[in-house]
């Protein structure tokens, strides 16, 4: 059971010129990291997959996003132990990697890595508003399920969307939760009624990691450090909240959603019911978590669909 004790169209010269400026100086910047990488690149035999992020920062600010965007590649790289991992510039608004491929390896590398904790909510309102939900699609309150209990096959995702869409409040939105099956399929989805405000402010995290237990209860556990502003928030948010939901949810995924028990002091959350889409052992699990949850990809930087390395 998961743990939460919980311009103008005219541009003068000047502006065109820094721009220009700031696009030679992010060209030069990729460049290197084409000679630099990590370091070496280790050779592995096997297959490589390759992925290229497109950078649509804005002109003045594409030194910086592409430097964060290099940054969190290979820190998740390093956190994931992806040793062999090689990047390249394409140009001044791409950058290529490619890694051995490995269980995980193409999501760590792509996934946002957004974070945030919204409100759940479970009031009976909601029951009523919902009616003649299609096949598979389930509506999760902390008192029950309404619905059936049907494993993923086609759109349900789409689906789950499309039965709560026009029956809830503005302030209000549906949260998809998959739940991993034990015998290998790949889970079932839920509708989870959420606060659209998330309960604490964005980029709330300081830090992430995998913590041992993952291997030895069989199940991913991941401590995430909240920033100092954070910590506050969410101690102010949970004790006034006492007895309610809280979810966490990862790249608008409803990773766990369980009630608060107790004001959550010291800005430290352990997540240990983290479902992701990737058949993964507990351990390497944690570590992918941790590892995107640490590194979020900046804003700008798009990551394309993973692919045969060409190189």
């Amino acid at each position: 059971m998961a743990h939460l004790q919980v311009e103008g169209e005219k541009m003068s010269v000047c502006t065109r010129m820094s721009r220009i400026v700031a696009a030679a100086c992010t060209a030069v910047a990729l460049a290197a990291w084409s000679l630099t990488g990590l370091g070496a690149a280790i050779a592995q035999e096997g297959p490589r997959l390759e992925i290229t992020y497109e950078l649509t920062c804005p002109s003045p600010k594409l030194p910086d996003c592409a430097d964060e965007l290099k940054a969190a590649v290979e820190a998740r790289a390093l956190a994931f132990g992806l040793d062999d991992l090689q990047l390249r510039a394409v140009d001044s608004t791409h950058l290529t990697a490619t890694f051995a491929d490995r269980p995980g390896a193409a999501e760590v590398l792509t996934r946002p890595g957004r974070l945030s904790f919204h409100l759940v909510d479970d009031s009976p309102e909601v029951w009523k508003e919902i009616s003649d939900l299609p096949e598979g699609v389930r509506l999760e309150t902390w008192k029950g399920i309404k619905g059936t209990y049907h494993e993923v096959t086609g759109d349900v995702e789409g689906s789950v969307l499309q039965a709560f869409d026009g029956h809830l409040p503005a302030n209000r939105q549906v949260g998809i939760a998959v739940n991993p099956e034990p015998t290998g399929s790949e889970g079932i989805f839920s509708g989870i009624v959420l606060h659209k405000k998330p309960s604490i402010p964005a980029g709330a995290v300081a830090d992430a990691r995998a913590l041992s237990s993952s291997a030895e209860a069989g199940m991913p556990a991941v401590l995430v450090d909240l920033s100092a502003e954070a910590a506050k928030a969410f101690e102010k948010v949970t004790g006034a909240h006492l007895g309610q939901r809280m979810a966490v949810v990862v790249d608008g995924e409803v990773i766990h959603a369980p009630k608060i028990r107790e004001a959550i002091k010291g800005g430290k959350v352990h997540l240990t019911k983290c479902a992701w889409r990737v058949k993964l052992d507990a351990a390497d699990l944690a570590r992918a978590y941790a590892a995107v949850l640490a590194a979020p990809l900046p804003e700008g930087s798009n990551p394309g669909t993973p692919g045969p390395s060409t190189k």
